[in-house]
């Protein structure tokens, strides 16, 4: 979710800092880099918006376990 954007900013990044959590910073939204950086760093949280989801369940295809994490 862009920082840019008043969802993203106030739950992406503030959310993030309230919690003392970690976040990962992607350059822009391309689903198989999120995909990829679900398993890498195994998130429990991705705030987004429904067409994200969709487009990461798209890539993920039948191995949505790559997403338990979340």
């Amino acid at each position: 979710t862009p920082f840019f954007h008043a969802y993203g900013s106030t739950v992406g990044m503030n959310l993030s800092i309230l919690a003392a959590a970690t976040m990962v910073l992607l350059p822009r939204f391309k689903s198989v880099d999120v995909l990829k950086a679900i398993r890498r760093y195994r998130p429990t949280l991705f705030p987004g918006i429904p067409t994200m989801y969709l487009a990461i369940m798209r890539e993920a295809g039948k191995h949505t376990e790559q997403l338990s994490s979340i």
